[in-house]
């Protein structure tokens, strides 16, 4: 609207750039909180069920250990 008034852009090039940034780095907070979520959710099953390569195992439970998850 200030624009057809007045003929003038009260936003310059940079300043739009800038909040569309700040729009869609807000917008990828709960994505990127709700994707952790999910993979610590995903790795504590993972722990829980042994679900692993036999020769992988003491390194997964050692993983497992460290993470905090439980392994039984």
């Amino acid at each position: 609207m200030y624009t057809i008034v007045t003929g003038v852009n009260p936003m310059n090039t940079t300043s739009k750039g800038l909040l569309i940034y700040l729009v869609f780095m807000l917008g990828m907070i709960p994505v990127s909180t709700m994707f952790a979520h999910q993979l610590d959710k995903a790795t504590a099953q993972q722990c829980k069920a042994h679900a692993w390569p036999e020769h992988q195992h003491q390194a997964h439970m050692a993983f497992c250990a460290k993470e905090g998850h439980s392994t039984n």
